[in-house]
């Protein structure tokens, strides 16, 4: 049985796991997080996916701005916004895919952040994710960047801003 849980404890075993579901996970071409200094600000949200006990998959989330911050040289048309999250990082076992585990973890996120005040996120994300992503949000943005360099250097990636008052669509 699936369920998401708020990521409270990030040890050794959790950096593995994580880890391990990147590498099934996302194309060996996209860079992925260095999950211990991710979890080193305070500031950012981290669900894992569960299968009676075992991590299947996992949404991390941060301030817009700090990923501004971060991919500025990137992604020079990324806009200040203090009031949205950006979704930094989602992977989903291949095993485990579908809609129901991403939606399980966007729809935690999303009633996190509008219980803070916050109805907006933002989010690069390979063609198939955002065509997900637009099924599940309101977008109010997007736009393509071809053969991205920061992670994913073989196909495109869509920049998606979206409203997420109420908890998105889906």
């Amino acid at each position: 049985m699936l369920q998401v849980e708020i990521l409270n404890d990030v040890n050794e075993n959790f950096i593995n796991d994580i880890t391990d579901i990147d590498r099934k996970s996302i194309p060996l071409s996209w860079e992925c997080l260095d999950f211990k200094e991710y979890f080193c600000n305070e500031k950012n949200q981290g669900f894992i996916l569960k299968d009676s006990g075992k991590m299947v998959g996992y949404l991390l989330a941060g301030p817009h701005n700090d990923a501004k911050d971060r991919l500025k040289d990137d992604d020079p048309e990324m806009l200040e916004d203090e009031s949205r999250y950006y979704i930094e990082s989602v992977a989903i076992h291949p095993s485990y895919r579908g809609i129901k585990g991403f939606n399980m973890l966007k729809g935690m996120l999303f009633k996190a952040l509008n219980k803070q005040g916050i109805c907006k996120i933002s989010m690069h994300a390979s063609n198939k994710l955002s065509g997900i992503m637009r099924k599940l949000v309101k977008v109010t943005q997007k736009r393509t960047i071809d053969r991205w360099p920061y992670y994913n250097k073989e196909e495109s990636t869509d920049y998606i801003e979206a409203d997420i008052s109420g908890g998105g669509n889906g």
